[in-house]
């Protein structure tokens, strides 16, 4: 299933896939949503208002880790595909505000998943039910 909001100044694209083993059983539910800057004013439904996903009042953290997220990281998902220019040209970054390249949202994704399987879950898939996220800030490879 797939959607398509008008947020103004953007385009919000929503999809929802699945994967299933040969038996037929699950393997993994997963919603993917894009934020397209320049791609709204078109007219369309503005969609839903976006769920707060705030930390529990008066908890601490589960878990705390930093990684160091090697600079050619952005090299490395351009193999596999992502072609952003954002994530790796510094003069198009700055076009679009950023000191430098930004991290890829996926990668950002996948560092806090691994941190999670193997901080939380003893480094086992099973342990992990599901995991949702909502990119509010910008993730800046290390420089060297």
């Amino acid at each position: 299933m797939a959607h398509v909001y008008d947020k103004g100044k953007a385009a919000v694209i929503r999809f929802e896939t699945a994967g299933r083993l040969a038996d037929g059983s699950p393997l993994f539910d997963a919603e993917h949503v894009a934020f397209h800057v320049g791609g709204g004013g078109f007219g369309g439904d503005p969609g839903p208002k976006a769920e707060p996903l705030d930390p529990p009042a008066g908890r601490p953290p589960a878990l705390s880790l930093a990684y160091r997220i090697p600079e050619n990281q952005a090299a490395l998902y351009r193999l596999s595909g992502d072609f952003n220019p954002l994530h790796l040209d510094p003069a198009f970054a700055r076009r679009g505000g950023f000191e430098r390249p930004i991290l890829h949202g996926l990668c950002t994704y996948g560092y806090a998943t691994r941190a999670i399987v193997h901080g939380l879950c003893a480094g086992t898939r099973p342990a992990f039910g599901n995991f949702r996220v909502r990119f509010a800030e910008v993730v800046y490879p290390a420089r060297p």
